[in-house]
């Protein structure tokens, strides 16, 4: 069986390239490159960051205002509620027959006892029988 192999006691030579560090004013400028590079990133990340935040407390700040109007006109929709109610019953009071009848007496006027009418055709006053 010369097909099967024993891994376990196999070795395996790997092949690395040599590699070495270059002598000169590349290896300079390499590495102001990276730390410009790596610097300008840091920057940005940062802003972000930092633009993000100042975004989120803008938005809770409207947030916030928002639900405070909210509350204000719920009260004064309340307030009004209550006010239209008030002047509505005041208006049912002012116009109840009684209060016209006592009105109506203040200012010196009385009772008929016959009803006239004014035809406005020919201006001619109709008592309350069938005058024509």
């Amino acid at each position: 069986m010369s097909a099967l192999v024993d891994f376990a006691n196999s070795t395996v030579a790997v092949i690395r390239p040599q590699l070495g560090v270059i002598a000169g004013s590349n290896t300079a400028t390499i590495s102001k490159r990276k730390s410009i590079a790596t610097s300008t990133f840091v920057a940005i990340i940062t802003f972000a960051i930092a633009a993000s935040m100042v975004g989120v407390i803008f938005l809770q700040a409207l947030v916030a205002k928002s639900a405070f109007q909210k509350v204000e006109l719920v009260q004064q929709r309340t307030a009004l509620v209550a006010e239209r109610a008030l002047l509505m019953q005041r208006a049912a009071e002012l116009e109840s027959p009684v209060a016209l009848r006592t009105k109506a007496q203040q200012l010196g006027m009385v009772v008929p006892e016959r009803p006239t009418y004014l035809r406005l055709s020919d201006q001619k006053l109709l008592d309350g029988r069938r005058n024509r």
